[in-house]
């Protein structure tokens, strides 16, 4: 379990697995709307269709603890369906690709992820009136951890 970096101030922890508080289906769904809400977000980025689906895939997999790279792409290539593997990545090497893309894009991966944290965490609390958590600095912290992964690995 991820702790946001706010903790003093709330108590609320995110599962590392979002998919504790919600189904697969409603998290995709969550995810999709929330990757096509980044072109208004950040008008002057470029959002082509490779670059929402790699934007789509890591924030789904940072929101359910899949972090290094090479398990992003195994499990993209264990996948019934190829097509998002096909899509997003053509005869680049993924792992390699993802690194790069969370180089490039760093801030619109932590808002995507921010921002899915936040409606999921609404969807399974809107009843709830107590003090929300940090949902910036918990996207940090899965996108940091990440990074730390990648580069752990990197190093053998």
């Amino acid at each position: 379990m991820l702790v946001p970096r706010s903790a003093a101030t709330t108590i609320e922890v995110f599962p590392e697995n979002l998919r504790e508080w919600v189904e697969e289906p409603q998290l995709a769904l969550i995810v999709a709307k929330t990757v096509d809400q980044m072109r208004i977000i950040f008008p002057t980025e470029e959002f082509p269709p490779t670059w929402r689906i790699v934007l789509g895939v890591l924030t789904y997999f940072y929101s359910t603890g899949v972090y290094l790279s090479e398990d992003v792409e195994v499990a993209l290539r264990q996948s019934r369906d190829r097509t998002v593997l096909d899509n997003a990545f053509g005869k680049t090497e993924p792992a390699s690709a993802i690194r790069m893309f969370r180089r490039r894009h760093h801030a619109v991966l932590e808002r995507c992820l921010s921002d899915v944290l936040q409606r999921v965490y609404e969807a399974v609390n809107a009843s709830c009136h107590r003090m929300q958590p940090d949902f910036v600095a918990e996207a940090a912290t899965r996108v940091d951890m990440a990074v730390r992964l990648d580069c752990w690995t990197s190093d053998f």
